[in-house]
């Protein structure tokens, strides 16, 4: 399941680093997510999850949508930056799927990784 959540981290924040530099272009790179279905296959192997992977996975999304709430006050707060000519606020819906990715790979490889 790390797997997973490093790929669905890694294309999160290539998709807000494209949409950062090169605005509504740079979603493009929200393509690669296409490739979970193989990722996810050579991460799990075909087994049902455990009990412990279950509330691994409702507690990242539990936490993730306290960070996606911050992140989208940040956006609104800093809605005027200009970054290389494209407005943050124009953004904020692209910003704001892209975050919901990243939030989710970083604190699922977090909570994977820490010792029970």
């Amino acid at each position: 399941m790390i797997w997973r959540y490093g790929f669905t981290g890694f294309v999160g924040l290539a998709a807000i680093a494209g949409t950062l530099l090169f605005g509504q272009a740079g979603s493009a790179v929200f393509a690669i997510f296409a490739f979970l279905p193989v990722v996810a296959l050579f991460a799990t192997k075909k087994r049902k999850p455990d009990e412990r992977e279950m509330q691994l996975f409702l507690t990242t999304n539990n936490i993730t949508i306290v960070l996606v709430i911050l992140t989208i006050l940040a956006i609104y707060s800093g809605s005027a930056i200009v970054i290389n000519g494209h407005k943050l606020g124009d953004q904020w819906h692209l910003l704001t799927i892209y975050s919901i990715l990243f939030w989710q790979g970083v604190v699922g490889i977090i909570l994977s990784c820490k010792k029970t």
